[in-house]
């Protein structure tokens, strides 16, 4: 007789929320109801919420353009957020009461833990974990950035990311000798990329050199660890890799993970010559009557797959209109489309341990044969499933919509070994990112100085840092 298979364990939820817009410019009459975008219902007119109001395990949050952009370069991008991410966390922890759920008498409300707060630019990604189910099992939480802007090496452009390894239960008794083994404790990892790419409707190509750039750049290294969040039963996820000699150009890529998320303004729009061609009077019947025919038209989906952006990422159904260019201050009205080609520009992307060609992949199950051997086979596992995908039409500030997208997780079952994705990087490690970088912050700090010596010269109408 075969031994009963090894329980499931629960599983997991992730958000991701991103956001092209100047959040933080204080008192605005506009200025829109959190909890739409970090709490979201099914649909817009909607009052069910998915997975019936369960909360997310981590939330992870992206922005783009925070604030002007000759502030940002000068590196005030952090101080803008430091004075509004409260915001961000009340709107998380309010999900009992926004959803009506029924909470217990010892855990009357839902707390999350700030793992991770970066910036680049005005790229900033904030990463919560909910107390309750997660925080705790928290031993190791990287953060890394990669500019890809002016000059390739500028934070105009490029992207922030997060790298968070998480215990599996059945480590959590065991000594802290075995727990420095780090990547060998088959733990699972969690890599969150926020990013904002190359603009304009013709910038096709340096998008997807872009990408290329953030996948050989944005390098999780020993000397990187988050200064907001210290597990209290640390590991050290570098030591093996350090001690076989596979740590390449110091550090460790966004592919090298169990869960990778990549979200943002990705700027990929329409095209209007492939497949076919697509005069722009017929984009806006498109957008109300066809959206499936539009999409034929995303430039994104194009490129993926011809294997030149994003490789072996994938996202939920598009139900939602394009998500730029709008006229700021109203809910649905678009700009000319002969300045600005419409698009998603906003995009939710992700890649599983369990992905494969078709959409799941294999894990090794063992069973005791009929001599008494133990076997080895392979069994298909469910792939991720997204719950919710869609943007919110009710923030009006910026000529972006934010999108939200809820995934939940494939299962592990126990037993199951540092579990990753089956497939590699498409581009390796930059053997000079750590030069570029560097090159590219002070770039940064000597353009957005500069400018904003200009800007208080007589056209100050943009400093509105931080108020």
């Amino acid at each position: 007789m075969q031994p009963a298979q090894p329980p499931l364990r629960p599983k997991l939820r992730v958000q991701c929320c991103t956001y092209n817009g100047h959040l933080a410019q204080g008192s605005d009459p506009r200025e829109p109801d959190l909890t739409s975008w970090l709490i979201p219902t099914l649909a817009e007119t909607s009052a069910e919420f998915p997975s019936d109001g369960e909360p997310a395990d981590i939330v992870a949050i992206g922005f783009q353009e925070m604030i002007p952009l000759h502030l940002s370069l000068l590196g005030l991008t952090r101080t803008a957020l430091d004075l509004h991410d409260h915001k961000l966390k009340a709107a998380i922890e309010a999900h009992a009461t926004v959803t009506r759920r029924e909470v217990t008498s010892d855990s009357p409300h839902e707390t999350y833990t700030l793992l991770s707060k970066k910036c680049l630019g005005g790229i900033a990604l904030l990463v919560y974990t909910r107390d309750r189910t997660t925080t705790s099992r928290v031993v190791d939480v990287r953060v890394a950035t990669a500019a890809c802007g002016i000059f390739r090496r500028m934070g105009n452009k490029g992207a922030v990311g997060v790298r968070i390894t998480i215990e599996e239960e059945e480590n959590d008794d065991e000594g802290d000798e075995k727990a420095d083994d780090g990547e060998d404790t088959g733990d699972t990892v969690f890599t969150f990329v926020t990013a904002h790419l190359a603009a304009h409707d013709h910038g096709l190509e340096r998008r997807n050199e872009d990408w290329r750039s953030i996948v050989e750049r944005l390098v999780f290294a020993p000397d990187g660890p988050s200064e907001f969040y210290k597990p209290k039963r640390a590991k050290d996820v570098f030591k093996k890799l350090v001690q076989a000699s596979t740590l390449n150009a110091g550090g460790i890529q966004i592919y090298d993970t169990s869960y990778l998320f990549f979200f943002g303004d990705l700027n990929y729009r329409i095209s209007t010559k492939t497949p076919k061609t697509l005069p722009l009077r017929l984009i806006a019947h498109k957008i109300q009557n066809d959206l499936p025919a539009l999409l034929a038209q995303d430039q994104l989906r194009q490129q993926q797959e011809l294997g030149r952006t994003l490789h072996n990422l994938r996202e939920g159904p598009i139900t939602f209109t394009p998500t730029y260019k709008f006229k700021p201050g109203t809910v649905d009205t678009y700009k000319k489309f002969e300045k600005r080609v419409p698009g998603w520009c906003d995009r939710v992307l992700f890649a599983t341990w369990a992905d494969g060609e078709d959409g799941a992949g294999s894990i090794i199950k063992k069973s005791i044969g009929k001599n008494g051997e133990e076997v080895e086979k392979a069994a298909k596992r469910k792939g991720a499933k997204v719950e919710l995908y869609r943007s919110v039409m009710a923030f009006t500030k910026s000529d972006h919509k934010p999108v939200t997208s809820i995934i939940a997780l494939p299962r592990h079952p126990k037993g199951s070994h540092a579990l990753r994705l089956p497939f590699a990087a498409p581009f390796k490690i930059d053997p000079l990112w750590r030069q570029k970088q560097l090159v590219g912050w002070a770039l940064d700090r000597f353009v957005g100085f500069f400018w904003c010596i200009v800007m208080l010269a007589g056209f100050n109408r943009d400093l509105k840092c931080v108020s």
